[in-house]
């Protein structure tokens, strides 16, 4: 298995088939950024005979360390225990906002953004 950072990579646009030729298409008007850097940062992780074996492929990074954690999607999953408070929030017809800050009152370290929520709410 490989790991590798969540910047590592090329942005990619969203491409489909028109009459069997690829056409990039172009769905925002607005301007967005994408995270992707082509980050050379790579661990190998191979099973051997006495456990995992982890070696370091690139152990750089060109990019700077992040100072918040908000949006990112480790960081913001979701516990079972915050999902189904979700769910039962929501099916209580209470606002997202308030959803989230009960959340973030429960747990002063919990860097979810609204959109988690909103994404939980529509999975359910």
């Amino acid at each position: 298995m490989r790991f590798s950072c969540e910047r590592s990579g090329k942005y990619r646009p969203f491409v489909k088939k028109v009459d069997g030729k690829e056409v990039t298409v172009k769905k925002r008007v607005r301007s967005t950024d994408t995270k992707k850097c082509e980050c050379p940062f790579e661990l190998k992780v191979v099973k051997g005979n006495d456990g995992w074996i982890v070696s370091v492929h690139n152990g750089t990074h060109n990019h700077p360390l992040a100072v918040y954690l908000e949006g990112h999607l480790y960081a913001g999953r979701l516990s079972t225990e915050q999902t189904s408070t979700v769910v039962d929030l929501s099916v209580s017809l209470v606002k997202p906002r308030e959803i989230l800050t009960h959340l973030k009152v429960q747990d002063p370290e919990n860097v979810m953004s609204i959109k988690t929520m909103y994404n939980v709410q529509q999975k359910y």
